[in-house]
């Protein structure tokens, strides 16, 4: 009976913490009004339970108007929850604004 219990809240809590995203608008960007492209993907590196950041993919970047999305998949969960918070990682991608008036051909 204790197991069941263990195992329902340990994946309870693996559940809940692969579910976050979190958006940060830099600059003028308005995902809503404008078409936004891809310029980076990668993933953030954390140590400590997210207090000593080793990468971000921002620095890989030189634009000033971009949207950050920022999510903790379920692989990057399993990494946080198996390492006891130690190594925690995050997907992010990195949108700018498409350029208006060019055709792409």
């Amino acid at each position: 009976m204790n197991y069941r219990i263990l195992l329902t809240s340990f994946l309870l809590m693996f559940i809940t913490l692969s579910c976050t995203v979190n958006r940060e608008v830099h600059g003028d960007f308005d995902s809503s009004k404008q078409k936004s492209k891809t310029v980076a993907e990668g993933k953030d590196l954390y140590l400590f339970w997210n207090q000593l950041q080793v990468h971000n993919i921002e620095n890989e970047v030189d634009v000033e108007n971009y949207e950050k999305i920022v999510r903790r998949r379920f692989f990057d969960a399993a990494i946080y929850v198996g390492s006891l918070g130690i190594f925690s990682f995050y997907s992010v991608e990195i949108k700018v604004p498409e350029e208006r008036g060019k055709s792409g051909r």
